[in-house]
């Protein structure tokens, strides 16, 4: 996968169409592509968003700048701004792309540079044509809709320099993207225009971490011990979770995932806007796409605990937002329409979709922990995220997350090289460590057994409570990789 950025400017385009902003947003409008397969690849397309007018028409970021600085009766206005897409630069030594992150910082201090040459003041709604801005003699060859376009200053209340918003794209393999994810939670910005929404997914992060070592660790004790993890595990569950295994990190990679997406799914019914909005990091690939990535045996487990591992969502999420389920039956009963009102929900699980509300966040999860799950559902379902495919060009699969709030809201070119490369470094080591789990040398081995050893005490001094198999793993010894059956590791298993 390498990575791509997706940076949205403030600056206010006019297409002439009869199609609404909402029926524009992604439409194509210019692009610089790449002169060899896997090369840079540079797009503008429309975005579309909500701005506010006052009497006099002059145009505002948000209803706070409108309210204070606005003329008369204010309205909000649906508008169209533009968007660069840039992919794709290489992060790290196990994936195969011919160009480097050099080309895709130039492109943004381009693109930056050429947004801050448009003249005007902000809010009003001269503009002038596109193509005067980004010349066709600098490579930009236009769709029909790009070439009749123009564009103007920001809205009042806009940054006049830097970027309205940016997301970054980036791949790391599953069984390494708990780490990613704990890097990317605690380098989010502090401030946005919605700060309890921010506030909110951040909380959604960090409880997602801990739900993927409550989840990782009962798939641990069962892999090593042969038996479903007794109460007390609850006690070591961090320790479990840590242990460098392939397929103990891939399902604590998943579990982590697929409770970030049914939290952000079922925070629409507070921030009813876009779904992506209420996530830190978004995956790009469907529940049922990541399920299959996972071994013959963490499938099994996942599909035969599914049902538990629903009710931990729900604890868990009730425990962070006890008030979510009644403020969404609050919502239905209060609608006009009685098909919404006949959807009710008792658990956060029960909560429906927002796009098609024939599927429920539970449904969302489910296809994710469950083989051939009956009603498989999509992220086109609940949110309006471009889903990839598992990228395998390179020597470990790598899964692609959106970062939606890495680094402040409003940034320079020289800001968006700094979190660009701190993210491409953190990818790399993501997929070296990765390698190192998929052939464990001998201190991996060393550790793995150190915790097993740990562990085979404690559950001596715990024993199976009734009804639970004493059955321990299969060499018989608190030696999970002994080093002289290599051939035999984990790491290394057939038929993947």
């Amino acid at each position: 996968m390498g990575s791509g950025v997706e940076a949205e400017f403030p600056n206010i385009l006019n297409l002439e169409s009869e199609d609404s902003p909402l029926n524009l947003r992604g439409e194509l409008l210019a692009e610089i592509r790449p002169t060899i397969p896997g090369a840079l690849h540079v797009r503008i397309v429309a975005e579309n968003e909500d701005m506010f007018t006052d009497s006099t028409g002059r145009l505002f970021q948000n209803e706070a700048s409108a309210q204070s600085g606005g003329r008369g009766s204010i309205e909000e206005e649906e508008v169209v701004i533009p968007e660069m897409i840039v992919g794709i630069s290489k992060d790290g030594a196990y994936e195969r792309y011919p160009n480097d992150a050099n080309g895709m910082h130039q492109a943004f201090a381009y693109f930056d540079e050429r947004m801050r040459a448009v003249q005007g003041e902000p809010g009003n709604m001269d503009s002038v044509p596109l193509t005067n801005i980004l010349p066709p003699q600098d490579g930009w060859l236009y769709t029909e809709l790009g070439r009749t376009a123009s564009i103007g200053p920001p809205a009042i209340g806009s940054a006049r320099t830097g970027t309205h918003s940016i997301h970054y794209s980036i791949g790391v393999p599953l069984s390494t993207s708990y780490n990613f994810l704990k890097y990317l939670n605690s380098n989010t910005r502090r401030h946005t225009g919605n700060q309890q929404q921010l506030n909110d997914a951040r909380r959604n992060l960090n409880s997602a971490l801990g739900f993927a070592d409550a989840v990782a660790a009962r798939f641990a004790h069962q892999k090593f011990f042969g038996m479903s993890a007794p109460p007390y595990i609850a006690q070591y569950a961090a320790r479990y979770a840590n242990i460098p295994d392939r397929h103990v990190q891939e399902v604590r990679g998943a579990a982590a995932v697929l409770y970030s997406l049914g939290a952000a799914a079922a925070h629409t019914s507070t921030y009813p806007g876009n779904a992506k909005d209420n996530a830190i990091a978004l995956v790009r690939h469907n529940p049922n796409s990541l399920f299959g990535q996972l071994s013959p045996d963490a499938r099994q487990w996942l599909t035969t605990n599914a049902r538990n591992i629903i009710a931990g969502f729900d604890s868990t999420y009730s425990r962070d937002h006890p008030n979510q389920v009644r403020d969404y039956n609050q919502n239905m009963h209060y609608s006009q329409n009685m098909h919404y009102r006949s959807k009710l929900a008792d658990q956060p699980s029960n909560v429906r979709l927002a796009i098609d509300d024939t599927f429920t966040v539970g449904d969302l999860i489910s296809s994710g922990l469950v083989e051939n799950y009956g009603k498989r559902t999509e992220l086109k379902d609940t949110f309006t995220s471009t889903v990839v495919p598992i990228d395998n060009n390179g020597r470990i699969p790598l899964i692609v997350f959106e970062a939606r709030y890495f680094g402040e809201r409003n940034v320079s070119a020289e800001d968006f090289r700094t979190n660009h490369s701190a993210l491409s470094t953190m990818a790399a080591e993501a997929q070296h460590n990765a390698a190192a789990l998929m052939h464990p040398n001998e201190h991996v081995l060393r550790t793995v057994n150190g915790e097993n050893q740990y562990l085979a005490s404690q559950l001596a001094l715990h024993p199976p409570v009734s009804g639970q198999s004493s059955r321990t793993h299969t060499h018989g010894s608190t030696q999970l990789y002994p080093p002289s059956t290599r051939r035999h590791q984990p790491g290394r298993t057939r038929g993947r």
